[in-house]
């Protein structure tokens, strides 16, 4: 394991907020959705881009890279920030697929984590709900991302479509909510069929 986290680039002013071991109840397992990239590269756009405190995961693997405390409440995975660490494989898996030896990594990281941390669930290999790609048209311009379509569920980038819309999108860290033009998001905005 690469030890680091001090040296990534963080906030000026903005730190993560803090929990007890004992409130992690799972991991969330992310890509990078990049081809490549470094726990400094994703940090920088986190901080700069995003304007969040630091790196979103509290490990990256490439090899394995301890970003953040376990008990730090990054933002990685919406309304579940407070009871999931966040481990992110460097990859876009919708391309490629991860290797041998991040395999490898991961199930040594999930190991050893599940023994600090007692109250975090087993965590198998889950078959990934099908995924079906969507572009998305705002006022008739094609937007630079996509979403996608998960179980007639249409799941879009708020910030993106937000933001592409002249809307402002904001982080409350206390609440762990989602403003958009200073209304509060509390809950998954779900378009059946859209």
């Amino acid at each position: 394991m690469t030890f680091g986290h001090a040296s990534l680039p963080r906030h000026k002013t903005l730190r993560y907020g803090l929990r007890k071991l004992t409130d992690i109840r799972s991991a969330a397992m992310h890509h990078s959705a990049t081809k490549s990239g470094s726990p400094e590269e994703f940090a920088r756009y986190q901080v700069g881009t995003n304007g969040w405190s630091g790196n979103a995961y509290h490990f990256v693997i490439g090899v394995i890279y301890w970003c953040n405390d376990p008990e730090a409440i990054s933002y990685h995975v919406g309304n579940s920030n407070r009871h999931a660490l966040g481990i992110c494989l460097v990859g876009d898996f919708k391309t490629q697929q991860p290797t041998a030896a991040q395999i490898d990594a991961t199930q040594r990281l999930l190991q050893y984590l599940q023994v600090q941390i007692p109250t975090m669930k087993q965590v198998g290999i889950v078959d990934k709900p099908k995924q079906i790609p969507v572009a998305i048209k705002l006022n008739e311009v094609l937007l630079a991302v996509t979403g996608f379509l998960q179980d007639g569920v249409s799941m879009l980038p708020v910030r993106t479509i937000a933001n592409a819309a002249g809307g402002k999108v904001e982080w409350i860290e206390v609440t762990q909510d989602v403003c958009v033009n200073g209304n509060r998001l509390n809950k998954i905005v779900k378009l059946k069929g859209v």
